[in-house]
C-alpha cells in the first residue's frame, strides 16, 4: 500500500489484498475489515480532509481535496 494518496472528494478508492496472507484494513471514519487473498474493500471519501488508514502494521494517510 501506498504511503500516502490524494484523491478528490467523493472519490472511491479499493483496498485490494493481493498477498496470500490476511490483510486487517483499518481507516478512520470507517469500521475495521479483514480482507482474504484477492478480497477488496471500496470506501468513498465524502469529506476533504487528511485521514489516516492502516494495514496492522504500517500507518498512511489519504489526502482528499
Amino acid at each position: 500500500m501506498p504511503e500516502t494518496l490524494s484523491v478528490k472528494k467523493d472519490e472511491t478508492v479499493r483496498f485490494t489484498n493481493n498477498s496470500d496472507n490476511l490483510l486487517r484494513l483499518s481507516l478512520e471514519s470507517a469500521q475495521v475489515t479483514s480482507l482474504n487473498h484477492a478480497e477488496y474493500y471500496e470506501y468513498t471519501f465524502a469529506n476533504a480532509g487528511t485521514f489516516v488508514y492502516s494495514d496492522s502494521t504500517n500507518k498512511m494517510t489519504v489526502t482528499v481535496n
